[in-house]
């Protein structure tokens, strides 16, 4: 019998080798200007984090911090099938960056632009309508995965453990999952707490209705669709946050909004988990790959994101401990909420 860390471990060979005609576009159309090729000890390195990081998360299903249900069994006709969609996705993606047009919206995205900030009006990453309609929705999470050499999910996982140092398996309370987009954390928190009820919260109608789709087994799950600037909860609300991937996509002024927020929402001995982009200096070995990324796709804000440590943003608006623990491309930020007195 395979073991689960090599399983792990082949998904990552099986997104590389899924990448590799993204990235010969990529080399054709992208801007590579002042952009930097990793060097070879980098590479290997990279190969010992998605290593590291996989057999991390083997160990914490070992250690009953999540299920293994949290590592679904995909069906090859349906992988093959969006890996088709995200292919010829690509092909749109790289006339995009060709011509660097990111405002490039259908008519079923351009429904939901007036009621979405400015900021979030563009097609993060050149992908084909942004956040706003349902294809998109439908194959993000294949697209990061292959982004990523299939460690996206395992990334978000991040969020988990710094929860379940506060709360059991069986414990009930209330979580918000913030900026859930369709529904990926949000699915392995809710096969973590089968006793938890779950808020999933996005600004994006299209993927809030994937998340829905998707999760509709979980009857403990609610959905809302709400800016986090402006979150519809009273205080104290709920007794955790997660949050995967949203802030180094948010201008800075408004992380800071989104951080204040997320407190003002959380209980008092509350855990807020944080899971995003590692930063600069803090991964030597990815310095390359965090530079090219803003460069060669549209992420107007992650320059600004990488030179503002989440920590340092934190600690303007909380004195509350921070607990970070990094991940071969992220890292988690968490907290146990001490409002000040």
């Amino acid at each position: 019998m395979i073991s689960p860390l090599y399983l792990s471990i082949g998904k990552s060979a099986l997104y590389f080798t899924e990448s590799l005609p993204l990235i010969a576009l990529s080399l054709i159309y992208a801007n590579k200007e002042n952009s930097k090729p990793p060097q070879v000890s980098e590479l290997k390195a990279i190969a010992k984090e998605i290593y590291a990081l996989h057999k991390m998360d083997i160990e914490n299903i070992k250690n009953d911090i999540y299920p293994d249900t949290v590592i679904p069994l995909n069906s090859p006709v349906n992988h093959t099938k969006k890996l088709i969609k995200v292919w010829a996705d690509a092909l749109l993606v790289a006339q995009r960056m060709k011509t660097k047009k990111h405002k490039d919206f259908s008519s079923e995205a351009q429904i939901y632009l007036e009621s979405v900030p400015e900021y979030y009006s563009r097609n993060f990453h050149f992908q084909t309508d942004g956040y706003l309609s349902q294809d998109s929705a439908k194959i993000y999470d294949h697209q990061v995965e292959i982004l990523f050499n299939g460690t996206a999910q395992t990334m978000r996982r991040l969020s988990i453990p710094p929860l379940r140092k506060v709360f059991s398996r069986n414990s009930e309370f209330e979580i918000l999952d913030l900026a859930c987009g369709p529904g990926s954390l949000t699915r392995d928190l809710a096969l973590t707490f089968s006793k938890a009820r779950i808020t999933a919260v996005d600004i994006s109608f299209p993927y809030l209705k994937e998340a829905q789709k998707r999760l509709n087994q979980f009857p403990k799950v609610n959905f809302l669709q709400a800016n986090a600037e402006n979150l519809p909860f009273k205080d104290s609300q709920f007794d955790a946050i997660t949050c995967s991937f949203l802030f180094h996509e948010l201008p800075q002024k408004t992380r800071g909004i989104v951080m204040a927020e997320a407190l003002r929402v959380l209980k008092p001995g509350g855990v807020l988990s944080i899971v995003d982009s590692v930063q600069s200096n803090e991964a030597s070995h990815l310095e390359w790959a965090l530079q090219s990324f803003p460069i060669s796709y549209h992420e107007p804000f992650y320059k600004n994101y990488l030179q503002n440590p989440l920590e340092d943003e934190l600690k303007k608006i909380t004195s509350s401990k921070l607990v970070t623990q990094r991940g071969f491309f992220s890292k988690s930020v968490s907290l146990q909420y001490e409002p000040a007195t």
